[in-house]
C-alpha cells in the first residue's frame, strides 16, 4: 500500500528565488488532463509513493539563480543554449516543481521546466517576418534522467505580438535531451522585445516572459541633452544592417515629445549609415524610433533642456555690442537706445538659429556654440553691418 510523507516546502521549492505564501499544489492521476488544484498555507506538503506531483511556487518567470544552474551543471546532458553571452539569452525557469516520490527522499525524482531563446527573433527579409525559436526541456535535480517516459508536461505559449506559434502547444514526456521547441513568426512592427505567455495546468493564465527582437534598423543619438525651443539641434545616426543586398524607405515616429526633422524620409541600402537632424518644439524629453515595412529601430530618447544658457550669452552679447557702440558714438547715453542694441542682438540671434537666416555680415560655423552666441548678439546689438534692406 502506497505511503503518505511529508516533505519541507521550503527544501522543495529551495532554486527558486520567489516563494509564495500561499502555493498551488495538484497530484496527477495518469491520463488527468485537468487536475485538481489546491491552496498550501501550511509548511509541509503530502507525498504517495509513485503519484506524481506538481507544485506552483510564483506566478512569474525567474532566470535561472545560482541554485538553479547547479542543477544544470550535474546534466552531463545540458543542451547548448547559449552562445555564451547569458544576458541575451539566459535560461529560465518556470517557477513549476514536478515529483515523483520513491519510497525515501534520496528515491524522489525531481525536475523542473527550463527554457530559453537560442537567439533574439531576427528579421527575414525572404519572409518579411520576425523569426525564432524557444527550446523547452524538464531538467532533473537527480538522477531521473534514465526514466524511459514520464506523466507529460503540457506548456501552450499565447502572445498578442507574436501572430504565429507552432506548435499551438507541446507535452513533454521525457527528462533531458532532446529540447521540445515551439517555432516563433511575427509580421507586426516589433520594439527590442515581445512578449509571450506560457500556459501550464497548474496556471492557465500563463506566465509572461518576454523574447529579445533584433532588429535591422538601429538608430544613435550623438548627444543626450541639447538646449530647447529651437534652438539647438540633435544629429541622429540611422543604420541599417542584415537585409542582403535590399534597402528599404525609413520613417519615424516621436514616442515621446516632438520635433522638426531634416528628412521626415529617405532610403538606405544594407550597411548604410545616415545621419538625421531633429530640432525641438519645445523642452522636455523626446523619444523616437525609425522604422520600414514589418519592422522598426530601438527606441532612442534624449533631453531637451530650457534655453537658459543660450538666453545668458544672448543677453552678454547685446549688452557687449551696445556698450561697445554707445562708447564709440559721441551722442548721449539713451536708455531707449541701448534697450533696443539689446533686443537686436536677441533677434539676431533667434535669426540666425531657429529659422536659419543670417541678418549679419558675417560668415559662422551653423553649429551651435555659446562663443557664437554671443558673437551673433554682440554683433548684432553693435550694429555693424547690418541689412535693413
Amino acid at each position: 500500500m502506497a505511503q503518505d510523507r511529508k516533505i519541507d516546502r521550503d527544501k522543495l521549492g529551495k532554486i527558486f528565488k520567489a516563494n509564495s505564501t500561499q502555493l498551488r499544489e495538484a497530484t496527477f492521476q495518469q491520463q488527468e488532463t485537468v487536475p485538481e488544484i489546491n491552496i498550501v498555507e501550511e509548511g509541509e506538503i503530502t507525498l504517495r509513493q509513485n503519484q506524481l506531483k506538481a507544485v506552483r511556487f510564483g506566478d512569474k518567470v525567474e532566470v535561472a539563480g545560482a541554485e538553479a544552474r547547479e542543477v544544470l551543471q550535474q546534466q552531463e546532458t545540458r543542451p547548448v543554449f547559449t552562445t555564451g553571452d547569458t544576458t541575451v539569452s539566459p535560461e529560465q525557469l518556470i517557477p513549476e516543481v514536478f515529483v515523483l516520490p520513491g519510497q525515501t527522499e534520496s528515491q524522489d525524482i525531481r525536475y523542473y521546466i527550463f527554457f530559453t531563446s537560442a537567439l533574439p527573433l531576427q528579421y527575414d527579409f525572404s519572409q518579411n517576418a520576425f523569426l525564432g525559436s524557444i527550446n523547452f526541456i524538464l531538467l532533473p535535480e537527480s538522477g531521473g534522467g534514465h526514466l524511459p517516459t514520464i506523466d507529460p508536461v503540457f506548456i501552450e505559449p499565447a502572445s498578442l505580438e507574436i501572430g504565429g506559434i507552432s506548435p499551438g502547444w507541446i507535452e513533454i514526456d521525457h527528462l533531458n535531451l532532446p529540447s521540445s521547441s515551439i517555432k516563433l513568426t511575427a509580421t507586426d512592427n516589433l520594439k527590442d522585445s515581445a512578449e509571450l505567455r506560457l500556459r501550464t495546468r497548474l496556471n492557465p493564465e500563463g506566465y509572461i516572459t518576454k523574447v529579445g527582437v533584433k532588429s535591422p534598423l538601429t538608430i544613435k543619438a550623438r548627444k543626450k541633452f541639447a538646449q530647447g525651443y529651437g534652438i539647438q539641434e540633435v544629429p541622429v545616426e540611422v543604420i541599417l544592417k542584415g537585409i542582403g543586398n535590399g534597402s528599404a524607405e525609413i520613417r519615424f515616429s516621436f514616442e515621446e515629445g516632438a520635433g522638426t526633422l531634416s528628412e521626415e524620409s529617405f532610403v538606405l541600402s544594407n550597411n548604410e549609415t545616415k545621419t538625421v537632424y531633429i530640432r525641438s518644439q519645445g523642452d522636455g524629453p523626446v523619444k523616437l524610433a525609425a522604422f520600414s515595412t514589418g519592422f522598426s529601430s530601438n527606441l532612442e530618447g534624449f533631453q531637451y533642456d530650457f534655453p537658459y544658457t543660450f538666453l545668458l550669452f544672448t543677453l552678454i552679447g547685446g549688452l557687449i555690442g551696445a556698450s561697445v557702440k554707445y562708447l564709440k558714438s559721441d551722442s548721449k547715453f539713451s536708455w531707449k537706445s541701448f534697450s533696443g542694441g539689446v533686443l537686436v542682438g536677441l533677434l539676431a540671434v533667434g535669426l540666425w538659429y531657429v529659422l536659419g537666416i543670417n541678418i549679419l555680415s558675417i560668415s559662422l560655423d551653423d553649429v551651435y556654440n555659446e562663443g557664437s552666441v554671443l558673437l551673433i548678439s554682440a554683433v548684432g546689438a553693435w550694429g555693424v553691418g547690418l541689412k535693413w534692406g
